[in-house]
């Protein structure tokens, strides 16, 4: 008998959409489905923020969530982290268990596509596993940052300095790693308007045609594909104009905008290292920053929840003092107010005073 380790049955071919979180991945991943490539067997089940469906596989976001937690992150840091420094026995293990999960999330030998929105921060691994075993592509996704940041603040209650350097580790993270494969880059505003067009030039920049032919299942694309899905929205002129994503994230959504037209365009790809080794360099310092504006921000909100407590107490106050007035009663209302409220002013003024002393530290 053979001691020959046996290797998972696989997909044909696997198509691997990277995208950062809201940025319209799981529309493009059920639209390329369309055309022939497997789904999970094992979806995340569609949601309040997703009504259409995430069109990902529950356990390999778990199996993502494991390898982050590995190198002491969440998917809602923009650190480096440890990923770089990852043990070579942890990242082996990451692999084969890869491996294993496509093989029974896919059963059958056909063309497959892999979307999870953490994979950004993983491709290095997942290229690792799939060398010599499976042939990939990549499809990168890309939307309007500011839609991205609006859609995570409501979402996840994250504050906007947060989800704008998310967008930007992601993004990046997904082009560094990704370089060198065949790849092509797609739009989400481009996908919603235009979804035919949009896909043929898709299928042209990986260089081979999609199982289905446009012809035959483009209208099953458009009638998956409608404005109802894009519940924010903001310009291309926005993101240059506006305070928080002037610079490094401007300069980074014009380049992948570039990407979207010519995968291969050089200055575009020379502008994403530039702006990716700047931020690396610069992450340590922006976090620590972060985090005492996240102080702040929790000052303010305690603070303003303390304000509007006094106020409503106020405004009973003024009701009781009107029923009094109605009543000829004067005084008993006014004693029943003073003695309730009496503890109030003091508590706001000492959490004021705490701000005010950590604001005169911090500056």
């Amino acid at each position: 008998m053979s001691d020959a380790v046996t290797t998972p049955a696989l997909p044909s071919e696997i198509i691997l959409v990277l995208g950062m979180h809201r940025s319209g991945s799981s529309a493009l991943t059920r639209a390329l489905s369309i055309t022939g490539y497997s789904l999970p067997k094992t979806l995340i089940k569609s949601n309040v923020s997703n009504r259409r469906g995430h069109w990902e596989s529950q356990p390999l976001a778990r199996l993502d969530d494991g390898l982050l937690k590995e190198a002491g992150l969440v998917w809602s840091d923009w650190a480096v982290g440890d990923l770089p420094r990852l043990p070579a026995s942890t990242a082996r293990d990451f692999q084969t268990d890869l491996l294993a999960l496509i093989s029974d999330e896919f059963p059958h030998a056909q063309p497959a596509i892999i979307k999870e929105p953490r994979i950004c921060r993983l491709v290095p691994h997942y290229r690792a596993a799939f060398d010599g075993q499976v042939p990939f592509k990549v499809v990168i996704a890309l939307r309007n940052p500011l839609e991205v940041i609006a859609s995570l603040v409501r979402r996840n209650n994250m504050s906007e300095a947060n989800a704008a350097l998310l967008w930007l580790r992601y993004m990046l993270d997904a082009v560094a790693a990704s370089e060198g494969t065949q790849r092509a880059f797609i739009a989400y505003d481009r996908l919603l308007s235009e979804p035919i067009p949009a896909i043929a030039d898709l299928q042209r920049d990986l260089g081979g045609a999609f199982p289905n032919t446009l012809d035959s299942v483009g209208a099953d694309i458009e009638d998956f594909l409608s404005d109802g899905l894009r519940s924010h929205a903001a310009s291309s002129e926005e993101v240059v104009q506006n305070d928080l994503t002037q610079g490094w994230i401007s300069d980074a959504y014009a380049a992948l905008r570039v990407l979207t037209r010519d995968p291969n365009a050089p200055e575009a790809l020379e502008s994403l290292s530039r702006i990716k080794r700047e931020f690396d360099a610069a992450s340590p310092v922006l976090a620590q920053i972060l985090s005492q504006y996240d102080l702040t921000l929790d000052e303010l909100r305690r603070g303003n929840a303390a304000l509007e407590a006094a106020l409503e107490l106020k405004n009973e106050h003024l009701a009781l003092l009107r029923e009094a007035a109605a009543t000829g009663d004067l005084n008993a209302p006014a004693q029943r107010e003073t003695a309730a409220t009496a503890a109030t002013p003091k508590k706001k003024k000492k959490g004021l005073k705490k701000l005010l002393n950590w604001s005169k530290a911090a500056g």
